[in-house]
């Protein structure tokens, strides 16, 4: 048995190819991070979520557009949720104009399918809650048997 009395071992939070110098699959190793796959998927549609809410002009081509990159590695039925939550951005442009607001515009999300939103407790100026009840009761009238809840900690105010 040879000793190398130089050896050191590898740091804990090394990746699977850190003594070759070059990481062959960025993908793999980010995966080995992680638990599991599951976990990896889960957070990286958190993180998809995150971006999506962020937007606000319903302008979903650059997600749309890594989502796709992502699916050519894992595959499509991987990314079930977050088919879902880019349809629903947007079809919320085209209930967006079709409610026709010009002081509230929102991004309707199907609950079941995004990663659980934190739930803010304030409350709104008057002028603000005025304007919301428009929209959702106008929504209601778009969208027979369904309702909206506001979140407001996404609330934007217009620049």
């Amino acid at each position: 048995m040879e000793r190398d009395l130089d050896w050191t071992p590898d740091p804990v939070d090394a990746l699977p190819d850190f003594r070759k110098g070059v990481v062959e699959d960025v993908v793999e190793s980010l995966i080995s991070i992680f638990d599991s796959k599951d976990v990896f998927m889960s957070e990286l549609t958190k993180v998809f979520s995150e971006q999506l809410l962020r937007i606000t002009n319903y302008d979903v081509r650059e997600v749309y557009g890594k989502l796709q990159l992502l699916k050519s590695r894992f595959g499509n039925s991987e990314f079930l949720s977050l088919d879902v939550m880019l349809k629903d951005i947007i079809q919320s442009r085209k209930l967006d104009k079709l409610i026709n607001s010009d002081k509230v515009h929102a991004s309707i999300i199907s609950h079941m399918y995004w990663p659980e939103l934190p739930e803010e407790k304030f409350k709104l100026p008057e002028e603000i809650q005025t304007n919301l009840q428009q929209y959702e009761e106008e929504f209601k009238r778009k969208k027979k048997g369904r309702r909206l809840t506001i979140f407001p900690g996404f609330l934007k105010t217009a620049e």
